[in-house]
């Protein structure tokens, strides 16, 4: 039997540098050691002196090397780089987060300095079997291409590229897809058909992030599917000033716990865990009655969720805007301006466009 801990997003920003071992508490540690693998979502590299700041990203997140005793005394030995912050420190930042983690003896998979290094699958020798590890992200300027750093993209050409011969190196293979709609519980349907297609090439288990609150588990074809496992550790002040959206479910996660046996389906235990925003200390929480779920009871529609997820974005924007309008003055709002792209306004209309057209079938 392998056992591995899976946890949610984790970003290392400043708020974290006093003692940042002791941001994880002890009976937390003790949960991810005791596993043959700890694995976590790493949502922002390590800024560098020097490194680019992501010009379309808002806000532009950075990682600090101060932090990184918090995940080498955590125990972790793999993590996810596949984030839509990936880039966020420029092909500088993740080349040195890269490094970093292979200096300290911890693999990194999902993003690289060209697209073949992204998609390219890690293996771990662990408990006596071969562990794989392949991550995605959802589509931006922040995924690889060709030369070009960033992130794996995710996308069901990739994955039938990918999966299969992935399977045919490794024992056990598990898949992150950073994806889905923010501050949304609902799971997005186009993200439960590639969650799947995932598992139907070959996944043992799929590890999802991104909408930073906790979203179900699916049981697919005896396999589990993580939609969200939420934050693990992550500053919500971190750029996006006073924002209150989900505020609560911003400082929940869950803890993954799979057990992946030799010829029978993995099993698993999900262990919620909170912090306090001011505090920023990560503890298990009492449970929470996560929701599991079986095929195929997700929706066939992503209305719902578009329309849902677009409003709670729109909304934290608006809030920050307000917020950071109210700390600098009317000033802010003619910078502001210089940070809209057209791919801004593309995805806000494609997104109405869509929820009408669904609503309409």
């Amino acid at each position: 039997m392998m056992q591995v801990a899976f946890v949610g997003d984790l970003g290392l920003s400043s708020r974290l540098l006093a003692d940042p071992e002791s941001r994880i508490s002890p009976g937390l540690v003790q949960i991810l050691r005791s596993c043959d693998m700890a694995v976590a979502n790493l949502e922002l590299p390590i800024r560098v002196e020097g490194a680019s700041t992501a010009p379309y990203s808002h806000p532009s997140l950075a990682g600090r090397l101060e932090a990184w005793p918090l995940v080498t005394g955590a125990g972790f030995g793999a993590l996810c780089l596949a984030s839509n912050h990936c880039m966020d420190s420029g092909r500088k930042g993740l080349a040195f987060t890269r490094y970093l983690a292979s200096r300290s003896g911890i693999l990194a998979f999902g993003a690289g300095l060209d697209e073949t290094e992204a998609r390219r699958t890690v293996i771990a020798e662990v408990a006596g079997r071969r562990l794989g590890l392949l991550g995605y992200c959802k589509k931006g300027p922040f995924t690889a291409s060709g030369t070009k750093a960033g992130a794996a993209l995710l996308s069901a050409g990739n994955m039938r590229a990918d999966i299969p011969e992935a399977r045919r190196m490794c024992d056990v293979l598990v898949v992150s897809m950073h994806a889905g709609m923010e501050f949304v519980e609902e799971v997005h349907p186009d993200v439960a058909r590639l969650a799947r297609l995932a598992v139907d090439l070959g996944a043992d288990c799929v590890i999802g992030h991104h909408p930073h609150v906790v979203q179900p588990v699916e049981i697919y074809r005896g396999k589990p599917i993580f939609y969200s496992l939420g934050n693990f550790l992550f500053d919500n002040r971190a750029g996006a000033t006073l924002c209150k959206v989900q505020w609560h479910e911003r400082h929940r996660g869950l803890v993954a716990v799979v057990s992946f046996m030799d010829e029978s389906h993995p099993v698993f235990e999900t262990i919620p865990v909170e912090y306090d925003p001011d505090d920023l200390t990560v503890r298990q929480a009492p449970p929470s009655g996560i929701e599991t779920v079986s095929t195929p009871v997700l929706p066939s529609s992503g209305a719902a969720a578009d329309s849902r997820g677009l409003g709670r974005i729109v909304r934290r924007e608006l809030l920050t805007i307000a917020a950071l309008t109210r700390l600098h003055g009317p000033s802010f709002l003619f910078s502001l301006t210089s940070d809209i792209r057209p791919r801004h306004l593309r995805m806000i209309w494609n997104s109405i466009l869509r929820v009408k057209r669904e609503k309409t079938v």
